[in-house]
């Protein structure tokens, strides 16, 4: 993170100190994730049959909401911008008879810090098109919740993990401004070096199925951000 915002001051100090705009801003996204790794893992549980009941997936990593703070400067065409995002999705597998039932829940919670270059491609009046790149790091936390209820009597455990990934994301952006204030429409996707699943506070114990293979937090996909913001220089 400190090597990141290291980049993003000294790229303002780099250039020349005409036609600048600061900006900054909030904006509520929406995003897709793939998590192939987790729904496989899921599968194979629901596969299994508990006499003659088979376990269900209720929810399975569904799109969601999320909420990134921006800030970027702006010379000539060139954008320059420094994110930090916070993001959730999950999933739940139950099994349940008459004589009560079993819920296996996947938490997962994402922050991410992440540096903007962009170039803009058409601009008319109050109207800018832009084309960018974003790298991030991606820092992941995933709780694994168990609940077992058996004829009223509740047993329920957590286990916390956490991992690390890379991720980078091209996007196109939309930007109307009136004054002092802009909205921004950003669209595109993301792709995702992952890192391993690890227990909390335990960095030498990684997460595997029951066939050995490690399982991995992929959240790749669609992204889509709509932002409020304002610009803080004149």
């Amino acid at each position: 993170m400190r090597v990141l915002i290291v980049i993003f001051v000294s790229l303002l100090f780099v250039k020349k100190t005409y036609c600048q705009t600061i900006t900054g801003s909030l904006g509520v996204g929406f995003g897709t994730y793939s998590m192939n790794s987790l729904k496989n893992y899921n599968k194979s549980l629901i596969a299994q049959d508990f006499n003659g009941i088979n376990p269900v997936v209720t929810d399975n990593f569904p799109s969601y909401f999320f909420y990134q703070a921006e800030a970027t400067y702006t010379e000539e065409k060139t954008i320059y911008g420094l994110s930090v995002a916070h993001g959730s999705t999950g999933s739940r597998v139950m099994y349940g008879d008459y004589s009560g039932k079993s819920i296996v829940d996947n938490l997962i919670r994402y922050n991410t810090v992440g540096i903007r270059l962009g170039e803009i491609l058409f601009s008319r009046k109050n109207f800018s098109l832009s084309a960018n790149a974003k790298a991030s790091g991606i820092f992941n936390k995933l709780k694994v919740k168990e609940k077992l209820d058996i004829y009223g009597n509740v047993l329920e455990s957590s286990t916390r993990y956490h991992s690390v990934n890379f991720g980078l994301q091209p996007f196109f952006s939309g930007n109307y401004s009136s004054g002092k204030f802009s909205i921004s429409l950003y669209i595109g996707y993301e792709y995702q070096i992952t890192g391993r699943i690890f227990a909390n506070n335990e960095d030498n114990v990684y997460v595997v199925d029951s066939n050995g293979n490690e399982i991995y937090i992929d959240g790749r996909g669609f992204r889509g951000i709509l932002s409020l913001g304002y610009r803080l220089n004149k």
